[in-house]
């Protein structure tokens, strides 16, 4: 619903999030573009090579800043 009200499709979202299983998979199931932060994580995880991780919001950024580029 927000993205209709919004007039964007879904492969120009990015959903950032720091749950896996929720954030993740949901925003991947929803067509999405998932960014997983792990910043915030203290148990032990597996990082997924497929998905876009990161540790600090900085690195957000300088990944949206190589987009505009």
């Amino acid at each position: 619903m927000a993205l209709e009200k919004a007039e964007l499709q879904p492969d120009e979202v990015w959903y950032i999030g720091d749950q896996y299983e929720c954030d993740v998979e949901g925003s991947l199931n929803a067509g999405l573009l998932p960014i997983w932060y792990i910043g915030a994580i203290d148990l032990p995880y597996t990082e997924d090579k497929n998905i876009l991780t990161v540790k600090t919001w900085s690195e957000i950024r300088q990944y949206m800043e190589t987009l505009l580029v």
